[in-house]
């Protein structure tokens, strides 16, 4: 036990700052129903502003620190309860994006200020050591554990003996209850989101002298925050804390073991995307309540006509074959553009089709690299047979996670491929499953019928008007009628004996096929896939955001929605080349995101009042007059008449 107790305290350490990002997870969640994928974000801009404070400008780590949690969790709280009101009655999906959108928008924000580097960041805590049992343990360790325990118990008491407290239940138990006594339940979501904001800028501060100062890392981190919060089911406290010790000394403790078993090196870093993957896949329902759910009602575009959409998507594929003549020397960046056209159509079928929201295909897209070069390199399949088989080796791996993840929520579906996404990531990429070679990349050939980069550029192009009909064919089919259905009525469809579950499990079968089939294409454009290529954070995440972004332009359906966004995420960013500018590309993207989910909550709320209007009779007339019922006349009894009953 004495050795395994040094490893003990780093757990306890590194638990209790899960727990106190968990914590304020929970609190916004179960005052808003919006879960918040920002709290990493969050945690990442204010371990940046303290770090300028403190080092920078050399302010005494107290004022440094409480000025930190002061602005960030005042501002951030006003905009997070902001964006809150503005999705008010949203569907979950644009709930999702609203917050990635945040969430890119902060990192980007983060990188412009301080660069994408991993910088230094100094301890600022007392450094001094005590003995325990022949084992040495820092003050500042101390620190971090008791504050992790007196917040977890400071809020417990105040959420149960005070009136703020009784306030927070009440404005999930019922609002407008709550605003009938004279309370705003605005002001009480306000409140929740500056003390949620305020414990995610407190983990930031806390756990970056142990990672440094990197956006991405600090973003992970307390997005594993996500596992502990999952074990307390998403609105326990105490059971969120508990789980982040857990959590934090079961993963300290493996990394004892790692350097003896290879296959535990990436389980430290990977348990709690693990124990969040688990907890809502194996989850009976009704066990995983979602604060905020409402019917998920589809946004329909209004589409021109057959004819119109026909030379729309003709001007599309001519202009696109003059891009090899016009920009020669781009040749590999309009590829990987067709490729995210790919990947946006996969998403797409998803988001557009069905409201449901997958955080993973990057992580869909990277197996069927692994695939593609294993049947092409190693087996010496034929390349197309090959690129068919890489699509469908995704099939029952999306089934494996949509088959238990969709009887849930559109929110945990997220959660569950964010976990799948990143659990490959760290614990299966660098091995021998994936990319765990010496060199860390795969090599991938292109077809025999296509060796140059331009020829092959009009394979990819014709892999996507494929892609393309197969779409348009679901969307249109007996498959998009009942993904329709079950978006918009799933208990009318459950009725009429019609299992809702089997249209989702399709759907997102087909979606990881398409991802697998864009992934097996990347490799040829550059002869060789790393890990690299392939990042669910923040790149799974920003599909999600430009694919909504581009579903805003005006007239545009599904193949003119994967066009803009794959023009947004790879063309317009290789033009422009500085570092600098594309993180401003990133933060406006996030901001427009936001806005989009916003606008788009807007239109359905004035559809909604405009219908109940007209159900009135309209706003300038009074409501139609029921038709009279005038009684048939009634012959006069006489003598000698029988009466019924």
């Amino acid at each position: 036990m004495s050795t395994l107790f040094p490893f003990i305290i780093v757990g306890l350490v590194s638990g209790s700052v899960y727990g106190i990002a968990a914590l304020g997870l929970v609190l916004s969640y179960r005052t808003s129903g919006i879960f918040n994928f920002a709290q990493g974000a969050i945690a990442a801009v204010a371990a940046g502003l303290f770090y300028e404070l403190h080092d920078v400008y050399h302010w005494n780590w107290g004022l440094a620190g409480v000025v930190t949690l002061v602005v960030v969790g005042v501002v951030l709280g006003l905009v997070m309860e902001r964006v809150g009101y503005l999705l008010t009655g949203a569907s979950t999906s644009m709930k999702i994006v609203a917050t990635i959108g945040i969430m890119v928008s902060l990192i980007a924000l983060f990188q412009v200020k301080l660069g994408a580097g991993n910088q230094t960041y100094p301890a600022f805590l007392p450094t001094s050591t005590f003995s325990i049992g022949g084992v040495f343990v820092g003050w500042d360790q101390v620190t971090i554990m008791a504050l992790g325990l007196l917040l977890v118990l400071g809020l417990a008491a105040v959420l149960r003996f005070t009136t703020f407290g009784r306030e927070t239940k009440a404005v999930v138990d019922d609002v407008t209850l709550l605003e009938l006594s004279g309370v705003s339940g605005t002001s009480v979501r306000r409140r929740a989101w500056i003390l949620s904001c305020m414990f995610g800028a407190l983990s930031g501060v806390l756990i970056a002298p142990s990672l440094g100062l990197d956006a991405t890392s600090l973003t992970l981190l307390v997005v594993e925050s996500f596992g502990a919060a999952a074990i307390g089911r998403f609105v326990s406290l105490p059971w969120a804390y508990v789980g982040s010790l857990a959590i934090g000394v079961v993963g300290a403790v493996s990394t004892k073991y790692a350097n003896t078993y290879s296959v535990l090196n990436g389980l430290p870093s990977s348990l709690p995307f693990l124990v969040l993957l688990v907890v809502l896949v194996f989850s009976r329902r009704g066990k995983l309540v979602e604060f905020g759910a409402m019917l998920q009602t589809r946004t329909v575009a209004t589409l021109a006509s057959p004819q119109a959409r026909a030379i729309k998507m003709v001007v599309a594929v001519a202009v696109l074959c003059t891009v090899p003549f016009v920009f020669d020397t781009r040749i590999f960046d309009w590829s990987m553009a067709l490729v995210y056209v790919i990947l946006f159509m996969s998403l797409s079928l998803l988001v557009r089709t069905a409201n449901q929201v997958s955080l993973c295909q990057m992580s869909f897209a990277a197996i069927g690299a692994v695939v593609m070069h294993h049947l092409v390199i190693t087996a010496s399949m034929p390349w197309l047979l090959a690129l068919l088989v890489s699509g469908l080796a995704l099939v029952p791996i999306g089934a494996l996670i949509a088959i238990p993840a969709l009887r849930i929520s559109t929110l945990y579906v997220a959660l569950a491929t964010l976990g799948f996404g990143l659990l490959l990531e760290q614990q299966v990429f660098p091995t021998f499953l994936m990319f765990g070679n010496a060199v860390g990349t795969l090599d991938v050939t292109r077809p025999s019928f296509a060796p140059t980069a331009t020829e092959y550029y009009f394979v990819v192009l014709a892999c996507v008007l494929v892609i393309y009909f197969l779409v348009r064919a679901v969307e249109r089919g007996a498959l998009g009628r009942l993904l329709q259905a079950r978006a918009d009525a799933p208990v009318a469809l459950t009725s009429l004996g019609s299992d809702v579950r089997i249209p989702g499990v399709l759907v997102f079968c087909l979606s990881a096929f398409v991802a697998g089939v864009a992934g097996a294409l990347i490799g040829p454009i550059f002869g060789k896939v790393g890990p690299g290529d392939f990042q669910t954070v923040p790149t799974s995440l920003l599909l999600v955001v430009l694919l909504v972004l581009g579903a805003q332009a005006p007239g545009v359906g599904t193949l003119g929605a994967a066009i803009v966004a794959a023009i947004g995420i790879e063309v317009i960013p290789s033009f422009i080349g500085s570092y600098t500018t594309q993180n401003w590309l990133n933060l406006a993207f996030g901001v427009f995101a936001v806005q989009a989910a916003a606008t788009s909550t807007g239109l359905r709320r004035r559809r909604q009042s405009r219908a109940a209007k007209d159900a009135a009779g309209g706003p300038d007339r009074p409501p139609a007059s029921p038709t009279p019922v005038v009684p048939a006349p009634v012959a006069p009894l006489r003598a000698g008449d029988r009466v019924a009953g």
